[in-house]
């Protein structure tokens, strides 16, 4: 049975909600914004093979990366497409988005994405082009 989790990262904590196949919320709670804190609680919560979304925002491309790097299957879509996303659902989208947007979990299936609004997942620039792009920078400076 696939669950589905969202990820609502600030830079202290991060809420958590986790739904099964059927919509129905499994677990919700929070957890530090740690890596391996996250990792431990999608596994307990959420298990092995989760589909994990997160909305783009400025702990986003750090969460992905390591999490991705820590074997689970992460999704970012970018927050203004998540949130269009959920508006065309007729249930009361601003609790569930604030919830975590699991709670709709379609956003996370990759065929209602592409069939109702053409959405995709956020790509992500990979660490390495962001030390590259940051070495150009001093050095164009200097």
């Amino acid at each position: 049975m696939t669950r589905f989790a969202a990820l609502d990262a600030s830079q202290k904590m991060t809420a958590v909600c986790v739904v099964d196949d059927a919509g129905r919320r499994m677990w919700r709670g929070q957890c530090p914004t740690v890596p391996e804190q996250i990792n431990a609680v999608m596994r307990r919560h959420a298990g092995d093979d989760a589909r994990i979304g997160i909305e783009t925002g400025g702990m986003t491309p750090w969460l992905v990366h390591e999490l991705r790097n820590r074997g689970l299957e992460v999704v970012c879509l970018d927050a203004r497409h998540a949130r269009a996303a959920a508006a065309h659902r007729k249930s009361s989208l601003a609790r569930a988005i604030h919830l975590g947007w699991a709670e709709q979990k379609l956003i996370l299936n990759p065929n209602w994405r592409r069939a109702q609004l053409e959405l995709s997942p956020y790509e992500l620039i990979s660490t390495e082009h962001r030390e590259t792009t940051a070495i150009l920078a001093v050095a164009m400076a200097a």
